[in-house]
């Protein structure tokens, strides 16, 4: 339904979840992060607790036919599991398992490999908030590698860690899922915005997360499963 010039969505609904319709958008810039503060993380100058599904969306021209645009929508989502204390992105239903090996050398999670660092060396640096260590459950690991020198991986659900008799060292960060221990920030007023935003902060950057069209937009307040987030994905195919 078209109402002042907006598509009106009202998506599928799921026993016990309440869907609030938005207003689809013909194009915006993306953003994929969660706050449990409404600032930054880690001492990073952005929020950085975010997911990411291992599949990638193809790339389609926006010159392409409308046959062709029109079997290539896709139904990207997050779910953020309070209980597992899980953020979770999907493609199509599916959300599959993504590492960043060796952090410490990317620009931004780099910071989180030092959050990580800061938790488990309390007092490498004094100035380093507690409140932003990052510090995935690791009591024990689900897969043991042995490695040259006496060394071993230890794989734990959200983290690998290299262990000697003396050291442990980061090796790669879970990117999806995503461990996420806090809640999600809400503004104190209705001046200050709302507790999400569909896109990016007008004044963070210029530039462009995503080009593309959005056919809708839904908003649940509970986690949808894995076959629930594939029924949904499953409308667009539904013709």
């Amino acid at each position: 339904m078209i109402q002042d010039g907006w598509a009106m969505v009202k998506p599928q609904e799921f026993p016990g979840a309440i869907n609030n319709p938005l207003k689809g958008l013909r194009a915006y810039k993306n953003g994929g992060h969660v706050s449990e503060n409404g600032g930054s993380s880690f001492l990073c100058r952005y929020a950085l607790h975010k997911c990411n599904s291992a599949a990638v969306s193809p790339t389609v021209p926006a010159d392409s036919p409308a046959d062709v645009l029109d079997r290539s929508w896709q139904c990207f989502a997050m779910t953020f599991d309070h209980k597992k204390h899980e953020l979770t992105g999907w493609l199509n239903g599916v959300s599959g398992e993504r590492w960043l090996e060796n952090p410490q050398k990317d620009n931004l999670l780099s910071f989180a490999a030092n959050a990580w660092k800061q938790g488990h060396r309390p007092g490498t640096d004094p100035s380093f908030p507690p409140d932003q260590y990052y510090t995935p459950p690791e009591k024990k690991p689900r897969l043991v590698t042995p490695l040259p020198d006496a060394a071993e991986l230890h794989e734990f659900g959200y983290t690998r860690v290299k262990v000697t008799r003396q050291t442990r060292e980061l090796t790669a960060l879970r990117l999806n899922p995503w461990w996420y221990p806090h809640g999600i920030y809400t503004p104190k007023d209705a001046s200050s915005g709302g507790p999400f935003t569909i896109g990016r902060v007008i004044h963070s950057s210029r530039g462009v997360g995503f080009t593309g069209w959005i056919g809708g937009v839904a908003v649940f307040n509970r986690a949808l499963s894995a076959e629930e987030l594939q029924r949904l994905s499953a409308l667009s195919r539904a013709q």
